[in-house]
């Protein structure tokens, strides 16, 4: 039963792989049209899902960059004091309490306490991987003074931005999450609006359901060059056009199958 299963999923993920770079052979179109639409919604779910998987190596990739370069930025600094004060309204509370800065506030087991006059943490990397706090739960406090020169914490600097952005990542991931769906929505309902009158008004109909699921298989490449789009710059609209050239040649075809040209 377990094998079965399992062979049900590797089928499952091999089928789904075909149909995606089917997707980019506009004559598999018309198989497509064939499909329902939820089966058509579920394969562009997945496809977000994928596009997501490639956006967080990309940015994993982009981090270790940023760390690189922000330490050899950080040594051209020869000297930096920064002097300033603290005061809130109200404490501000990060990351599920763990990250707390306040006026005045006893120690709580925050991982990071900022108070007006000193710092209380938990070894920073405790901040991006939380079963490290389990083996090594020491804290240190340091007066707020101490931090007024840069330079003699460079290394700390350097890992509390890195941990600030790997803790900011699940955020920017639902994010992304969000946006390319809301881009992909909007391509699927134009194009799928364009396409359905243009072939009314020259009397070339096909149905509205086919049209839809010409329109979602040929979002595909949006969605899987959007990781790109955003990371690499002057890639502009290329994606988005390929995908209308893919949807245009997608609705030809199939008007053609039905023999009405």
């Amino acid at each position: 039963m377990k094998k079965d299963g399992e062979a049900g999923r590797l089928e499952r993920v091999s089928g789904f792989l075909k149909e995606m770079l089917l997707s980019f052979y506009p004559k598999a179109y018309w198989d497509f049209s064939k499909k329902s639409p939820g089966k058509a919604f579920r394969y562009i779910f997945n496809v977000v899902l994928v596009s997501a998987i490639i956006a967080l190596a990309l940015l994993l990739f982009g981090l270790s960059g940023i760390s690189i370069s922000l330490g050899s930025e950080l040594d051209k600094f020869e000297k930096l004091n920064i002097t300033g004060e603290i005061e809130l309204r109200e404490p501000v509370s990060l990351h599920d309490d763990r990250i707390i800065i306040a006026n005045e506030k006893m120690y709580e087991g925050e991982d990071l306490l900022i108070t007006k006059e000193n710092i209380t943490r938990k070894p920073l990397l405790c901040l991006v991987f939380r079963p490290y706090c389990w083996f090594n739960p020491d804290t240190t406090t340091t007066g707020i003074d101490e931090f007024s020169n840069i330079d003699a914490y460079r290394e700390c600097l350097k890992t509390v931005i890195i941990a600030g952005l790997f803790i900011a990542m699940p955020g920017i991931v639902m994010l992304y999450l969000a946006y390319i769906l809301l881009k992909a929505a909007i391509f699927v309902v134009a194009a799928s609006l364009l396409g359905y009158v243009a072939t009314f008004l020259t009397k070339h109909r096909i149905g509205f359901r086919q049209v839809l699921a010409a329109a979602i298989y040929s979002s595909t490449f949006i969605i899987i060059a959007e990781p790109f789009n955003i990371m690499v710059k002057g890639l502009y609209y290329i994606h988005v056009l390929i995908s209308g050239l893919l949807f245009i040649n997608s609705i030809v075809l199939l008007c053609r199958q039905r023999k009405v040209f």
